[in-house]
């Protein structure tokens, strides 16, 4: 229901009654709900690959894994939306896990996106534990790229989630920093290895005198706490070379490559 009212809510005074609105947006909601569940249950999505590369040296790094929807829904274009559904009502962990599961193959060094939600969840981070554990050495392989789209509440509990994940030589990357208000308590509260900056601050932050500051804080950052960073959107040579000067490690975008599910085509750029 509260997916259904934020929808309703974004989209009110169109259509006829607004009581026959939200019916419709109901019965939407719930066709969705269960698209999704068919979903995991069928395994029915591909998973594209989107290099991240040194700054300094233009090889790979790592790769990112990024989901792409088969059918109706993969018409859509971004699986935001579907996403961001199934985060509200509670079932994005089913996803996750299956997502962590299709990943478990070899594969180059890859970050795999884990919900807010998810990971603040007890009975998903026990069965992630052992999905993992199952697999030798593969902390070498994967890191756990948390996303903010679902905002996290309890910081103890999840950084307690994470601080185990971390012990088991697992890095850990907060993802979107700079989108919202709430990233200093996200930086503040939990302990990772990598932040990653959210594409159109970087750019904003590249066109504008202000700029600077944003250099700044990078330094600061990397200084005093030994955090990696990562910044996303890096669309041409000028934005890589502002990114480097900032002290930025890691840069993702269409300068460096498109996302593509051919991940052995980066094995050559790797460093």
């Amino acid at each position: 229901i509260p997916y259904t009212m934020r929808r309703f809510s974004d989209n009110k005074g169109v259509g006829n009654s607004l009581g026959g609105q939200f019916q419709e947006m109901m019965k939407e909601t719930m066709k969705s709900v269960d698209a999704f569940r068919r979903i995991c249950l069928t395994r029915d999505f591909d998973l594209h690959f989107m290099p991240i590369c040194d700054l300094k040296s233009g090889r790979v790094h790592h790769v990112e894994a990024l989901t792409r929807f088969r059918g109706s829904f993969g018409a859509k274009g971004s699986p935001y939306e579907l996403v961001t559904l199934a985060e509200e009502i509670g079932i994005i962990s089913e996803f996750d896990l299956v997502h962590e599961s299709v990943t478990g193959r070899r594969i180059p060094p890859i970050a795999i996106n884990v919900s807010g939600h998810s990971i603040a969840n007890k009975d998903f981070v026990s069965e992630l534990r052992e999905l993992l554990r199952r697999a030798t050495n593969l902390s070498r392989m994967i890191s756990l790229k948390i996303t903010e789209s679902a905002e996290i509440t309890d910081f103890e509990l999840v950084n307690g989630h994470i601080q185990e994940f971390r012990s088991r030589g697992f890095h850990v990357a907060l993802d979107d920093i700079g989108a919202g208000a709430a990233c200093f308590d996200y930086l503040n509260s939990l302990d990772i290895d990598v932040v990653k900056f959210d594409g159109p601050v970087v750019q904003r932050a590249h066109r504008t005198e202000k700029g600077r500051a944003f250099r700044a804080s990078m330094a600061t950052l990397r200084s005093q706490t030994g955090i990696e960073t990562i910044a996303e959107m890096d669309e041409d040579q000028e934005l890589a070379d502002f990114l480097r000067e900032c002290g930025v490690l890691y840069g993702q975008g269409w300068h460096f490559g498109k996302p593509t599910a051919e991940i052995n085509s980066f094995r050559h750029m790797m460093a």
